[in-house]
């Protein structure tokens, strides 16, 4: 119909020598809504044709998705996600498996006679204890000649609190011997005493990883020792006794690289 007021259409659609009609009634639709409606209509006819009728055997079948693989770590080996989160210390020792080794350098200052010694230290070192040995040392210059105190002892070290991953109470030990000798200049007489060395301390220590293998140490104490000082002209020249302060700086590694 091609009025212009069109009662209806037929649409006839074809496909592979198929036809498909469809007949459309505009006569109960307003003349503004013709054209969509016959829009629709010819939407419609062509889908119609397009769908590809279903077999009636047909179904479907879901596709199962494979369970999810857990990836199992090997003996003495640790995975990525699921390392151990903790200190650098403990991180360092986990991926080891062991004891560390541990030196450092020690500075130790004696106020009673403004006496600075020198020295290092070395051992082994567990998750919170160590064990080592230790050496101490000075010479002082004095107006009759100079005197020289060496202390040799083995130290024990707990880790008593964990203040931070990092920073840690720890509490030390000392037991040796400490040696005194002098060298006279002119007419002074000098001589060599040994007498034995013990020792206390506690302070503050710091452990920072430095890579996955490696931590660095720092320990700052204060503590008091029964051991030797040495005397010129009647007067303490040095001392390893009374009340010190201490300062190690070192680094602690595998025992296997």
């Amino acid at each position: 119909d091609c009025s212009e007021t069109p009662s209806g259409a037929r649409v006839a659609v074809w496909q592979r020598g198929d036809e498909s009609e469809l007949s459309v009634t505009l006569t109960d639709t307003t003349p503004a809504a013709r054209s969509r409606t016959f829009a629709l209509a010819l939407a419609e006819s062509i889908r119609d044709v397009l769908v590809v009728p279903r077999d009636p055997g047909f179904t479907l079948t879901p596709i199962e998705t494979p369970p999810k693989q857990h990836a199992t770590p090997t003996p003495g080996t640790t995975p990525r996600d699921a390392q151990h989160v903790g200190s650098g210390e403990e991180r360092t020792r986990d991926a080891v498996g062991g004891l560390l080794f541990r030196g450092a350098a020690e500075f130790r200052f004696v106020p009673k006679t403004s006496t600075p010694l020198v020295g290092a230290d070395l051992g082994v070192a567990g998750r919170r204890f160590a064990v080592g040995l230790s050496v101490l040392g000075t010479e002082r210059s004095t107006p009759i000649g100079s005197v020289d105190l060496l202390a040799l002892a083995a130290l024990a070290s707990a880790d008593v609190v964990d203040l931070t991953p990092v920073f840690k109470v720890r509490a030390s030990a000392e037991l040796g011997v400490a040696t005194a000798s002098g060298s006279p200049s002119g007419t002074a007489t000098g001589h060599t005493v040994a007498s034995p060395h013990a020792a206390l301390d506690a302070g503050l220590a710091a452990l920072l990883p430095l890579d996955a293998r490696w931590l660095l140490e720092a320990y700052a104490s204060a503590g008091y020792a029964a051991s030797l000082s040495a005397d010129a002209d009647g007067r303490d020249a040095a001392a390893l006794n009374g009340v010190f302060v201490t300062f190690d700086l070192g680094l602690r590694l595998p025992v296997q690289l």
